[in-house]
């Protein structure tokens, strides 16, 4: 019986010393829920402000913006990235029909901002033309069928 129990005792040792994986540099690493919180407010009070105060308190939200978070960090690198790409290839000579050669056309008929102003709306007489010929609910359909496929075309192309 003391055989067993001493087998035991000392399988339960070893499984607690291999489960122990932390080493120091993890101890080290500094813990954000603890390093944000805002210790100057009653939690019984406003949980909320006293979990993340700090980190509000260093991170304002910009003037310019609604909110701030993890999000809108992701959010602006991802757009930062994509305006990258269309600027490099607004400027690239690739191949015609290429992505990049798409891309490049794309962001550069939008930024014409010239052209797009001298046009006015003029490119959506034809589709302002077929919505004024709605008489009926049969043309009506047919003008939402078509709006939707050429929606789905610009989308799509």
């Amino acid at each position: 019986m003391k055989n067993k129990l001493l087998k035991h005792f000392s399988f339960g040792f070893l499984l607690l010393i291999a489960c122990n994986t932390s080493t120091t540099k993890e101890k080290d690493l500094p813990d954000p829920l603890v390093n944000n919180r805002d210790t100057t407010i009653n939690p019984a009070q406003d949980f909320f402000h006293y979990a993340n105060g700090g980190w509000f308190k260093a991170h304002p939200i910009p003037a310019s913006e609604r909110s701030n978070g993890i999000f809108r960090n992701i959010q602006d690198t991802i757009n930062e990235q994509v305006k990258r790409i269309c600027e490099e290839s607004a400027t690239a000579n690739d191949a015609a029909g290429s992505n990049k050669q798409k891309i490049g056309d794309f962001f550069n008929s939008g930024m014409d901002t010239v052209n797009i102003e001298k046009a006015g709306i003029t490119p959506l007489n034809a589709e302002l033309a077929r919505i004024d010929s709605v008489t009926d609910i049969n043309s009506l359909l047919n003008c939402i069928a078509h709006l939707q496929i050429s929606r789905l075309r610009f989308q799509y192309s």
